[in-house]
């Protein structure tokens, strides 16, 4: 009997809505801390304080955009992993 192909690569499709990961979040907080706590906050490096809090901001952001996305790939039923 012929397996019907289309529909297993559809569900392994990975559909990215926020198109957000780990070092974009990064990237952007470290660009955030330079520009408004130039003054107050100076070493943001990966060893540093703050550092560890940009990883941490990061982290959270990456989880909350992988729920987020998971979310929005079950309310189509094309993407729908859970189909009941």
């Amino acid at each position: 009997m012929a397996r019907n192909i289309k529909k297993e690569v559809a569900k392994h499709k990975d559909i990215s809505y926020s198109n957000r990961d780990f070092n974009s979040f990064k990237n952007q907080l470290r660009r955030y801390v330079g520009t408004h706590f130039n003054s107050s906050i100076v070493d943001t490096s990966d060893a540093s304080l703050a550092g560890m809090l940009i990883d941490l901001a990061a982290y959270v952001g990456d989880v909350s955009s992988y729920y987020i996305d998971y979310q929005f790939s079950e309310n189509s039923l094309e993407t729908a992993t859970q189909t009941s």
